[in-house]
């Protein structure tokens, strides 16, 4: 039985379909305080990869509703900090390869399948599962469904995880009308939130219209890691963005600082950007060049000294050098002559010129 809870699980990990565990505290009913066994049942259920618990009789008819409810949920936080997140997902992305693989079916094909497994697996031999063993039996019973496959909305899903990664991101924002793409995000269990803003749409017959969105954002509250929040509508995507983030620092789930990977949709095109919060925690910081000459300086990662001169380099840039337009020939300008055309053409454009007065003008007072 409890392999076949196992391999359920899985395979709903794997499908991106959520999952709910019932009936793991039943001595709850009449006691204060869950058995050992079950304590261990609900933190492998979290472990496992179950996107929720729901209690029934422990609550419905049970002397200790309160207390229950706070057990199970101090349980489940306390596994959520153990819970190997980038295991989790290599392991899905091993299983997409596979997949991707097994449409050959050729011994080549499975052969390089298992080599990329292994591989993905890391070089720890004891995480390879050994021959015989039940775990590689659940691995097997998982491959027979129609496992994971690299669609377009699955490469958005794993990309913006993965950035958040690289980036320690506090937030992951993910605009989206059905919850599909916010599902997808949470598939691969990233370490930090996701704030799901579930933008209304019209939905009209030849008789009447009506605004739908409420019943999707309840539904993505049963999904793992998911903060649904119904959004106002809106024209601009901009505009949703900085109201999200504004309600996040609210919330305390952004600080100063921090960076939150944000996924929507500009025409019917998935973007992935990362944003950076300024010094305040509550807008977005904006880094734009407030000239020619600045947009050049970023350009080309040179940096401003005290006395105002472009001496130094930016971090990870090479050593810049002190540069003049129009440099004598020989000596290398690192402004590109396009750009270093258009300044020069500027500041000759803006010194005012001498000009010759007449003594007729200077009897006149012209100045």
């Amino acid at each position: 039985m409890a392999l076949v809870q196992k391999a359920m699980v899985q395979n709903c990990n794997l499908m991106g379909k959520p999952l709910l565990l019932t009936r793991v505290v039943d001595t709850m009913v009449s006691s204060p305080r869950p058995t050992r066994a079950e304590a261990t049942d609900v933190a492998n259920a979290v472990l496992d990869g179950v996107d929720g618990i729901l209690l029934g009789a422990e609550t419905l008819r049970g002397k200790y509703p309160v207390a229950t409810v706070e057990t199970v949920l101090h349980i489940c936080k306390q596994a959520e900090k153990v819970f190997d997140h980038n295991h989790h997902f290599e392991h899905l992305m091993q299983e997409a390869i596979e997949a991707e693989v097994r449409k050959g079916n050729s011994p080549e094909s499975m052969r390089l399948a298992r080599n990329i497994s292994h591989m993905s697996m890391g070089s720890d031999p004891s995480l390879t599962p050994p021959q015989g063993d039940s775990s590689n039996n659940l691995m097997n019973l998982g491959a027979t469904i129609d496992s994971p496959y690299m669609s377009k909305l699955e490469s958005v899903a794993s990309s913006a995880v993965k950035a958040a990664d690289k980036v320690a991101a506090s937030l992951i924002i993910v605009f989206t009308n059905t919850g599909t793409t916010a599902a997808l995000v949470s598939k691969y269990r990233p370490p930090m939130p996701i704030l799901t803003l579930v933008v209304p749409h019209v939905k009209s017959n030849s008789l009447s219209w009506k605004l739908e969105g409420r019943a999707t954002a309840r539904q993505c509250a049963i999904v793992r890691g998911l903060l649904p929040v119904l959004a106002t509508p809106s024209p601009s995507g901009d505009a949703l963005l900085h109201d999200a983030i504004t309600m996040s620092a609210h919330n305390k789930l952004v600080g100063p600082k921090d960076h939150v990977v944000v996924v929507h949709m500009v025409h019917d095109a998935f973007i992935v950007k990362i944003v950076s919060l300024d010094d305040t925690g509550s807008g977005i910081l904006q880094d734009q060049p407030q000239s020619l000459i600045e947009m050049a300086k970023a350009q080309l990662g040179i940096i401003d000294d005290e006395d105002g001169d472009m001496g130094h380099a930016a971090p990870g840039q090479p050593p810049a050098q002190h540069t003049t337009l129009g440099a004598p020939p020989g000596q290398q300008s690192l402004i590109p002559p396009t750009l270093g055309n258009q300044m020069q053409s500027m500041q000759s454009s803006e010194t005012p010129q001498p000009r010759t007065l007449t003594p007729q003008q200077t009897q006149n007072g012209t100045r």
